[in-house]
């Protein structure tokens, strides 16, 4: 079998990326399969809700997500192994593959003995972003398709999974600065959207500057991965001087929290924590929430659980974020699971670009000055959010009359500054696209 016969069979199956890894001798059963250092290296991955685990002789804290994950048996047809998932250990920290061979007669479950340490495999995978399904097929050493891929050159890759639709080795970072430029050169372009049928869309909202640049740069809204460019994530913050990308507020991600008053009766959070004005009917949570200090607009501070802050680890698998009030009440929080639910399905590496919006035309015109954040991860949310780098940003509203309520809106929002990317990141890199 050669490498588009296998692709057209993923794709009859309803696949719609395809990937490979070269696996290690260490890859097996019992030591389970590499795939990288978080799950962000792989959010190409379809998977379930991440959830806590800290069992075992060792109880290790780790973050697992089930795979709807299924084999190719002789015949081409997919068979399940019902207890793949992926779990991330983060005190090393490493993503592993584990359960996907457990239930499944197809799986080439021969060459994955841990007593065997067999080189040149190639696992071949298929991915269905509609049903999250996940099918794979088992280059064997020395076959006519392991041949193929290892003889065949490939463009670089994130992580350790290379696509199989990139043949041509072309650098994403150069390709990505490239394309910005022509994108900087063009001038204010119209509000656009671009649709998962690659049709373009002229569209106007608040978040039309980020869709804009995605259209520019061939990326589909409602795409698995957020602002995804061959392996970068592509973030747009608002200016009014393309000399000044510092400062600029930037929204990480929104998330609902899943522990106090405020999961537990939303209504009732709104009444005690939030503010109205005397003869109205609505109420508001807002205000900006720093680690360690009451805000001023809702008396409420970030306290972290869970996080060893010395040996930056985590420590307790129910660690979680929490909105206090002066009492120690729980107003609202967020489970480590939670957050990182949504933290990884970014990128470990990230592009962020100034925008001016013109609003007599709708238009929208990207700067020359962009910044590069380079490898991250959820320990470096969780410190950053502790020293204050990020911090909670939310605007919840909702008209409440007796019994009734209504014009709710929420939206909880995690936000930083510009001007502490270093904080998130590894590595900074500011780049002037007219000096390339």
């Amino acid at each position: 079998m050669r490498i588009n016969e296998l692709i057209s069979i993923f794709s009859e199956l309803g696949c719609d990326e395809f990937y490979a890894k070269e696996l290690s001798e260490n890859d097996n059963s019992k030591q389970q399969i590499y795939l990288g250092a978080n799950f962000r290296s792989i959010n190409q991955i379809p998977k379930g809700p991440i959830y806590t685990d800290q069992n075992g002789p060792r109880k290790l804290v780790t973050f697992k997500a089930d795979l709807d994950l299924f084999w190719l048996n002789e015949y081409m047809q997919p068979e399940p192994a019902v207890k793949a998932k992926l779990i991330w250990y983060p005190k090393y920290p490493e993503v592993r593959l584990s359960g996907f061979l457990y239930g499944c007669k197809a799986a080439p479950s021969e060459f994955f003995q841990a007593t065997n340490r067999i080189s040149g495999r190639i696992l071949f995978l298929g991915t269905d972003s509609a049903t999250g399904r996940v099918y794979c097929y088992l280059g064997i050493p020395e076959s006519e398709i392991t041949n193929e891929f290892i003889s065949a050159e490939w463009a670089d890759t994130t992580g350790v999974l290379t696509n199989l639709s990139r043949r041509k080795k072309v650098d994403p970072k150069s390709e990505l600065l490239r394309r910005l430029r022509e994108i900087h050169l063009s001038g204010p372009i119209s509000g656009q959207i671009l649709s998962r049928g690659m049709e373009i869309k002229p569209y106007k909202a608040r978040n039309a500057g980020g869709l804009t640049l995605e259209a520019m740069l061939g990326i589909p809204h409602n795409s698995i991965s957020e602002g995804d460019f061959m392996g970068w994530e592509v973030k747009h913050f608002s200016t009014t001087d393309f000399g000044k990308t510092r400062g600029r507020r930037i929204t990480l991600f929104t998330s609902e929290p899943d522990l106090g008053l405020y999961n537990e009766n939303f209504i009732g959070f709104m009444k005690k924590y939030g503010r109205t004005k005397e003869g109205t009917p609505r109420y508001d949570f807002t205000g900006q929430h720093v680690a360690k200090f009451r805000s001023t607009s809702t008396g409420l501070r970030i306290h972290v659980e869970g996080f060893d802050f010395e040996k930056n680890e985590i420590n307790e698998a129910d660690g979680r974020v929490l909105l206090q009030d002066s009492d120690n009440h729980i107003a609202a929080g967020w489970s480590f699971s939670r957050l990182l639910d949504h933290w990884e399905r970014k990128h470990a590496s990230a592009c962020y670009v100034p925008g001016i919006f013109f609003k007599k035309t709708n238009e929208y015109a990207f700067g020359n000055n962009i910044i590069l954040g380079i490898e991250t991860s959820f320990l470096h949310f969780i410190t950053a959010l502790n020293y204050g780098i990020i911090f909670y940003d939310p605007g919840n509203r909702v008209s409440i009359r007796g019994d009734e309520h209504f014009a709710e809106k929420r939206r909880n929002q995690f936000r930083f500054s510009s001007s502490f990317l270093g904080g998130l990141y590894k590595n900074i890199e500011e780049v002037n696209l007219l000096k390339l």
